[in-house]
């Protein structure tokens, strides 16, 4: 008999996404390289040694250099303690699947109590959750929190720079060019 649900004693075989785990593991990889390559960012912006490599070590960096309760800091915190440690977490067990930050399950669709369920992960700790949801969630947050962290960094950067950064109002901005800043004196 082969594998799926039962209908009426006949079986029926559930769907699946071909090589679901290299891809998120692809997608994980690629959004760890792409906060690796954010992280470079500051250092010129800033005019100082910010490390470069691991936004953990950038936020342990701006902790010192501006404080814990600076809005640049807080914000690099925010999305650090928020989803960046997320993304690191279920890259390092799957690079050491002996890490206690593990297990880290990935499941295509299955079967629950009759019904379908999408493709889902689990950390150890968290809540199983969507792999497409989550997926979305993760690319937005790396746009925003690239956008809005060097605007942050801009803002820090010293008052001789002859131009500043300015948020254009949602009702101003264009929605086939969602322009978010714009630089002005």
């Amino acid at each position: 008999m082969a594998s799926g649900l039962q209908l009426n004693g006949t079986a029926i075989q559930l769907p699946s996404i071909l090589n679901l785990k290299p891809r998120v593991e692809e997608f994980l990889l690629n959004a760890q390289m792409a906060l690796r390559d954010y992280s470079a960012v500051f250092a010129p912006l800033l005019g100082k040694n910010v490390p470069k490599g691991n936004m953990l070590v950038v936020l342990q960096w701006a902790e010192k250099e501006f404080g814990t309760e600076d809005i640049f800091t807080k914000a690099l915190r925010d999305d650090h303690d928020g989803w960046i440690k997320y993304i690191a977490d279920m890259r390092d067990v799957l690079t050491h699947p002996d890490s206690k930050k593990g297990p880290f399950e990935i499941y295509n669709f299955v079967s629950i109590n009759g019904s379908l369920v999408e493709p889902t992960w689990l950390l150890q700790g968290k809540n199983r959750a969507s792999i497409a949801a989550e997926m979305e969630i993760i690319n937005r947050n790396l746009l925003l929190s690239c956008e809005l962290n060097f605007h942050g960094a801009l803002q820090l950067m010293p008052l001789s720079f002859p131009a500043q950064i300015i948020e254009i109002p949602e009702a101003e901005r264009n929605p086939l060019n969602p322009i978010r800043f714009r630089m002005g004196k």
